[in-house]
């Protein structure tokens, strides 16, 4: 797998492998900002938390978006950084736990998170600019209201005002879907009754205040999926943080 890595990493970037410690531990850095962007090692098991003393082979790679990190962490065979910052880097595994294709894309993530601005600029080939279009959704800001509601066009003012540009989502025409509203909910650390539109008439109507108290939270995110009228809004989705309802200083502290 070293080998392929290698290979892929000078096809498609025109980088060749670096040994700075005079060992089998390879860097791959950019030539105009020497900034690493990925480094493969190998590191004895017990060092990655798993029992034994052979060696695995892993690659440390850079990840800009704090919230598909996490997501990442949950998949077999990656891991928080081994000896760097577990904060943006991670450690992936080389023992054919994560697909190849996987180890390529992360590959890319992290050379985009670690370039110039130059290199930013978006690539031409549509294969190429498809992956930049992913990259870029995971972290566009997400502005997600119903058009009637006064909060909601109050925040939008106040996000026009601060140059804060979003992408603009009907709540009611775009309902959010289960998996949406599980990843959003576990990525704010809020109650889940804060994503409720408990002022709503539907809301009311349903006797949700009291029914709620009996249901599991599947079952609340499986309820709240159904109609988007029942979710708090407006939402946004900035980077790792999502603010839900408008509450002017909350929003100041977390985006200006």
């Amino acid at each position: 797998m070293r080998q392929r890595i290698s290979d892929y990493i000078k096809k498609k970037y025109k980088v060749s492998a670096e040994y700075p410690w005079r060992d089998d531990n390879v860097v791959f850095r950019h030539r105009d900002n020497k900034k690493w962007f990925a480094l493969v090692m190998g590191v004895r098991k017990n060092k990655l938390g798993f029992s034994g003393e052979d060696m695995l082979d892993v690659v440390n790679l850079k990840l800009d978006d704090r919230f598909f990190r996490d997501v990442l962490l949950r998949e077999e065979g990656i891991l928080p950084a081994y000896h760097m910052n577990k904060q943006h880097w991670i450690t992936v595994l080389l023992d054919g736990t994560v697909p190849e294709d996987t180890v390529f894309d992360l590959i890319d993530r992290s050379f985009m998170a670690t370039a110039s601005a130059k290199k930013k600029e978006r690539p031409g080939s549509p294969k190429e600019r498809e992956v930049l279009k992913r990259q870029e959704e995971t972290i566009m800001n997400v502005f997600i209201c119903y058009d009637r509601c006064s909060t909601c066009k109050k925040a939008e003012q106040w996000l026009k005002e601060n140059g804060i540009t979003c992408e603009k989502r009907p709540i009611k025409e775009e309902n959010p879907s289960f998996e949406e509203l599980k990843a959003w909910w576990e990525r704010s650390g809020l109650p889940l009754k804060r994503f409720f539109n408990t002022s709503g008439q539907l809301y009311k109507s349903m006797n949700l205040k009291d029914r709620l108290k009996e249901m599991s939270e599947e079952e609340q995110l499986k309820l709240l999926a159904t109609d988007g009228m029942l979710v708090k809004r407006p939402l946004l989705l900035a980077g790792d943080q999502v603010l839900v309802g408008f509450k002017e200083p909350e929003w100041q502290k977390a985006l200006l």
